[in-house]
């Protein structure tokens, strides 16, 4: 009898293109690579959510690899690296090293457009493992790498799933009868380790899917191979058991507090366009949205030819497993790791559509989605060129009002529903949390509360840092102001009508030393 789980695996890749396609196919790919680093490189500021406080991380391990100096003070007076294996290290430490030939804003964009064209990079090398032929899905990287999670600012995570993606379809030939060599045993153990210090996520990614592999080798009676497979992510494990036993010890665990919350959490992975509050939106997000959904339903319509066999290949397991458990998943954060279950859907999603087969598409097919793909691209780019001015108006209002090693308060007030009318629901984040590291950064200075997830800590000791940033509602920004010690400075960043309901709420507290349509720069009025 055909045993169903390697009845499933994929043959040999095959042969694809003839010689006379290979420039047309060359040219999709180089519009695509085009396009998507242009969103992250060309304009002057990204108003990603976390983007700014990586790069200033980045910054700051620089410093402390090279005895630099901040305020006349070496930063190694300040800062320390945590002597263990953080599982989130690769956007402070890659962006740190091109920093070391490289300024810091273009060293944080080298590593942007890397972590980007590597993601698309990754994931059509595995749909194209798994399909075994041209499809029209390898092309759709660019939307599912521009959205959601670059918005949010999660490079690392970004970074690691490539990585999780090759680690994936390197395993595909073993289902085919290739030989575990030394050498790929090797690679696979490599790879993981690199993948867990890129960021934790991504490696639980892979070590999930180097279980259920090994499963199926061990039911082939292969449990040589399977044990030999299961072993490579050993030292990971070990460098795992290492952080969680030495690493930081504010530890702490919060759920999610309605269904609404859990659901939108579970939707928001997928949203191709947000709102950058308090910024108006240059798109009609949502009906962009729906364009791309309507897109990417015709594309499956058109090209997917699953059977029931096929959600029994070792890579649907995988998938249908991180789906399960990020669905039933009731923990909103973990140890500043926000919203892990989002985390999870994502790649459980993409390697899903990955692994069921597909249609050989033709040539013409492939270049009218990569043309469909470009151009969606590019209206990320029409969106953060659009905000380009404001924040350049905010990065002066700062330079001019702030003195260099002032302490500053950063809140920025999410907006339910926008800062202008839309057509339809959209979903937003407040896009400048991180704001006043531009002027950071401008002054040579690095004093900020950093991420616990973060590899580097502030010394113990020291009086508070020069930055601190933080999320409230609109009627909670006093206390959110008192709970840091309300510093003499503070900068709001909210829709308009809520930063005058923030003015009359700090009365008497606070004077307005900057004014905008979306920020308020503040000097506190009552000694302290």
């Amino acid at each position: 009898m055909t045993n169903p789980i390697t009845a499933a695996v994929p043959g040999p890749v095959e042969r694809v293109d003839v010689p006379r396609r290979r420039p047309v196919t060359a040219a999709l790919w180089v519009a695509l690579g085009l396009v998507t680093a242009a969103v992250v490189a060309v304009p002057a500021r990204l108003p990603f959510y976390d983007y700014a406080e990586w790069l200033l991380q980045g910054r700051i391990v620089h410093d402390i690899l090279t005895g630099g100096t901040a305020g006349g003070q070496p930063v190694t007076d300040v800062y320390a690296l945590l002597p263990v294996p953080v599982p989130n290290l690769a956007a402070p430490g890659g962006i740190a090293l091109l920093n070391m030939v490289l300024p810091i804003q273009t060293a944080g964009r080298v590593f942007l457009v890397i972590g980007c064209l590597g993601f698309v990079a990754g994931y059509a090398f595995l749909v194209r493992r798994l399909q075994g032929r041209p499809t029209v899905l390898e092309y759709t990287g660019p939307l599912w790498v521009l959205g959601y999670f670059l918005y949010r600012g999660y490079v690392s995570y970004l970074f690691g799933l490539p990585l999780a993606f090759v680690g994936i379809a390197t395993l595909q030939p073993l289902l085919a009868g290739h030989a575990l060599t030394r050498r790929r045993v090797a690679g696979l153990t490599a790879l993981g380790l690199v993948t867990f210090l890129s960021h934790l996520v991504p490696w639980g990614v892979l070590m999930l899917a180097l279980l259920v592999h090994a499963a199926v080798l061990a039911r082939r009676g292969l449990r040589r191979e399977a044990a030999a497979l299961a072993a490579t992510g050993a030292p990971a494990v070990v460098l795992l058991a290492w952080y969680t036993a030495a690493g930081p010890g504010d530890r702490h665990l919060s759920f999610y507090s309605s269904l609404r919350d859990k659901a939108l959490a579970l939707a928001e992975p997928f949203q191709f366009f947000l709102r950058l509050d308090p910024f108006p939106s240059a798109l009609p997000t949502t009906v962009v949205e729906i364009v791309v959904v309507l897109g990417l339903g015709g594309l499956a319509v058109d090209g997917l030819r699953a059977r029931r066999r096929d959600f029994v290949h070792p890579v649907v397991l995988t998938a249908l497993t991180l789906v399960v458990v990020a669905v039933l998943d009731p923990v909103g954060n973990l140890n500043s790791l926000t919203k892990p279950d989002q985390r999870l859907l994502f790649p459980g999603i993409l390697l899903l559509v990955a692994a069921l087969p597909w249609k050989r598409a033709t040539l013409g097919r492939r270049a009218v989605v990569a043309a469909g793909v470009v151009v969606l691209s590019g209206l990320h780019l029409v969106q953060l060129l659009a905000v380009q001015a404001s924040q350049r108006e905010l990065a002066a209002a700062a330079l001019r009002v702030v003195p260099p090693a002032a302490r500053v308060a950063t809140v920025a007030v999410p907006a339910d529903g926008g800062c202008a009318p839309t057509i339809g629901p959209t979903i937003g984040l407040p896009a400048l949390k991180w704001a006043d590291v531009d002027r950071l950064l401008a002054y040579g200075q690095v004093r900020a509360d950093l991420q616990e997830t973060s590899g580097i800590v502030l010394r113990p000791g020291l009086p508070a840092a020069g930055l601190t940033s933080l999320t409230a509602a609109p009627d909670r920004v006093g206390e959110a102001l008192a709970s840091t010690g309300s510093p003499r400075y503070a900068e709001v960043f909210a829709c308009p009508s809520v930063l005058l309901d923030v003015r009359i709420q700090l009365e008497g507290q606070y004077r307005a030393a900057a004014v905008g349509e979306t920020y308020l720069i503040l000097e506190r009025e009552t000694p302290g």
